[in-house]
């Protein structure tokens, strides 16, 4: 059996990232460049929260 990571870490790392999802992004806004990071970011905190130690 292969081990799994902790679930309290995925799921904390799975809000954050579906709470950056409500924000938006207007095109002429200026506000792309720092949704886009917030959502690498969330993405980046997914990956590693799904990887065992």
């Amino acid at each position: 059996m292969s081990p799994t990571p902790p679930p309290e870490k995925v799921r904390d790392a799975f809000a954050g990232l579906q709470a950056t999802l409500d924000d938006t992004c207007t095109p002429g806004a200026g506000d792309c460049a720092y949704f886009l990071g917030r959502v690498h970011d969330e993405l980046q905190r997914l990956m590693v929260s799904r990887r065992v130690v």
